[in-house]
């Protein structure tokens, strides 16, 4: 017979602070409708629609705001596959890298920079086939995917602008220089032109494990293959060592780059800058970058960022561009407060949306309240996602492609939360931030791995758990174990306002209440959501009532919390707050002979389950009860 280990199979969620952002309202000249709803805690998503003939003309779109600042939140930059130059659409990247990133999960999602196209002219002259490659600064995962446009690429080059966070929360937008410096052991440095770039004539490419599987230069390209046994990775402030391993001369084959590989692709007059690297030869591969906007030393701290372009305004400043081409676009804008702001505006689409006149989004983005802002790709390219029910994504635009179809584009900007690991949801002050939010009329503290709850006045004190990464749809009870700081001969009631799926707020539609002794004494309930049509998809919010029922309470009362565990199944919730005392096989509390005979009488067939304690008679842990639990039970008796 197997044990069934009850513990491992509830999760303790913690309760911590955060303030609980309200839903904002803006005034948009020429607006019909508005609809807020709240996403996730603290972040709010206002769909509009404005009237034809009015300042913007027809319009529909969405805009999503969230405070960078807060805990637990994350704005990461992902291409659908491994390698850029694979287009795939928002959904698509959303799901792949959620797949990679158990830690988190999305919010809302949204198509991130232009990229290269064959209409631009780009790849002419450049490479054997079709590159798609992002046109400005973008880093994934704490890597540089690419640097700005150079000169030899584009003459519009080192001008498209960025967007990141840093690793303090501040919200960027910066125009970001790369220096890419080759280094010898003979002290001669060589100047990189850009990394993962175009294969242009005139220039030195560093291309990583980031870049494209393959750059598919032209056969007049001089190459370099570096190895790095140990690996490498390309970001500000990187000094990694190399041993050259293969050299391509003009026409020859070519190989890729990989994990422990980069490679060096000139062309032209930059050629003669590195024939002089032989194979054998130990270089350097020195990464800086510099803001020219002047937030250098927060930038060097981003891990994400997104290239954009048509910067509507900067630090209050609005600018016009002067283009009254109606564009469908996401833009994403950071706010007077510090919050950041994606919107996406649909278009090309006569009856529905026509899509804003770039020369008017600055005067848009002043009644958004936007001081910074920046243009991602638009056009068909135009898509916003937001999370759904357990593990759905739903596409909230309608994009003006074929059947309103998700085009595949460059990458996605994707806003996440952390889920926080099982070993982690403990009473500790440190994760305050992390499953907390607003309080009504009650204070807080831990102490002793007790959250003590006290009400500031008798009139609806309530808290809010967040951040609960869990499915409704899984979990069907809470156990509670508690105790009251007064005494009184009516139980205490607690109240529990829950939302998850698609009901975004707590409310009485979805709620449970359980009944806890009051005389001071640690006591366990068990919440039944089984009941509860509502309770499905993934979970939002627990709104705890601490004094759900009509009792005079004095100022200053309330609960000590010891523990709240979302069970799956009726017997875990009743198991869940049980002490396993090894040995204890009756459960009277105490391991002494008598737990032995009965260990012994069970063995033989003489009792059965219902007279141990089976968690306890697992005295070694293996899941069964055996003869070698007896041996164990005498060890421990010994000892």
């Amino acid at each position: 017979m197997k044990k069934i280990i009850t513990a491992l199979l509830s999760l303790i969620i913690i309760i911590t602070a955060l303030p609980f952002t309200a839903v904002p309202s803006y005034a948009i000249t020429g607006q019909t409708s508005e609809t807020s709803s709240v996403i996730y805690p603290g972040i709010t998503s206002t769909h509009y629609t404005l009237g034809s003939g009015t300042l913007y003309g027809l319009q529909d779109m969405t805009l999503v705001e969230f405070d960078p600042h807060e805990e637990g939140l994350s704005v990461n930059v992902a291409t659908g596959y491994k390698n850029l130059n694979t287009l795939s659409t928002v959904s698509n990247t959303v799901n792949r890298w959620n797949a990679a990133h158990t830690d988190k999960r999305t919010i809302c999602a949204i198509n991130g920079d232009w990229f290269t196209v064959s209409y631009d002219n780009y790849s002419t002259g450049m490479a054997k086939r079709q590159l798609y490659i992002p046109l400005g600064f973008n880093m994934h995962g704490g890597e540089i995917a690419t640097t700005q446009q150079p000169a030899v690429e584009t003459s519009n080059s080192g001008y498209a602008p960025s967007f990141g966070i840093a690793s303090d929360g501040t919200p960027l937008i910066g125009c970001i220089d790369t220096t890419v410096t080759l280094r010898r052991k003979s002290g001669t440095n060589t100047l990189i032109d850009g990394i993962n770039r175009l294969p242009a004539n005139n220039a030195i490419i560093l291309y990583t494990n980031k870049g494209p599987a393959s750059n598919y230069c032209l056969d007049d390209a001089y190459e370099v293959y570096i190895s790095f046994p140990d690996g490498y990775t390309v970001k500000h402030g990187t000094r990694v060592t190399g041993t050259v391993e293969a050299i391509s001369a003009p026409g020859e084959a070519r190989l890729a780059a990989s994990d422990t590989r980069m490679i060096l692709t000139a062309r032209g007059s930059r050629i003669a800058d590195i024939s002089d690297l032989t194979v054998g030869k130990e270089i350097r591969i020195d990464v800086s970058i510099s803001d020219r906007y002047g937030n250098t030393t927060k930038w060097r701290t981003v891990t994400d960022c997104v290239g954009g372009h048509h910067e509507f305004c900067r630090n209050g400043e609005y600018f016009n561009i002067g283009d009254s081409t109606n564009y469908p676009a996401n833009v994403i804008g950071i706010t007077g407060e510090g919050k950041v702001i994606f919107l996406c505006n649909d278009g090309r689409q006569s009856g529905y949306s026509i899509g804003i006149s770039i020369n008017k989004m600055a005067t848009l983005a002043q009644e958004l309240g936007i001081v910074s802002g920046i243009y991602m790709d638009g056009g068909g390219s135009t898509t916003m996602i937001q999370q759904g029910g357990l593990g759905e994504f739903n596409l909230v635009n309608r994009p003006c492609n074929n059947n309103n179809a998700q085009r595949t584009v460059s990458n996605a900007v994707i806003l996440a939360y952390d889920v926080i690991s099982t070993d982690d949801y403990t009473f500790d002050s440190s994760l305050y931030g992390q499953f907390m939010g607003t309080s009504n009329n009650t204070s807080y503290d831990i102490e002793n791995g007790v959250l003590e709850l006290r009400a500031t006045t008798a009139y609806d004190p309530f808290i809010y758990m967040k951040n609960i990464p869990l499915s409704a749809d899984e979990y069907k009870y809470i156990a509670i174990k508690a105790k009251t700081t007064y005494s009184s001969s009516t139980p205490h009631a607690l109240g529990l306002y829950l939302s998850a799926g698609s009901l975004t707020y707590s409310t009485e539609a979805c709620k449970a209440s359980v009944t806890l002794n009051a005389n001071k004494q640690y006591d366990t309930a068990i919440a039944d959501l089984t009941s509860l049509s509502n309770w499905t998809g993934d979970i939002h919010l627990v709104r705890l009532d601490i004094f759900d029922n009509a009792v005079d309470i004095a100022s200053g009362e309330g609960l000590d919390i010891d523990g709240i565990k979302f069970c799956r199944t009726l017997a875990e919730a009743q198991n869940a707050f049980v002490t396993i005392l090894l040995g204890d096989v009756d459960g009277d509390g105490n391991v002494t002979a008598k737990d032995a005979r009965l260990l012994k009488q069970y063995l033989a067939g003489l009792v059965g389950d219902d007279d141990i304690i089976f968690d306890n008679t697992d005295v070694n842990g293996d899941g069964d009860i055996s003869a070698k639990d007896s041996r164990a039970l005498k060890a421990l008796l010994v000892s």
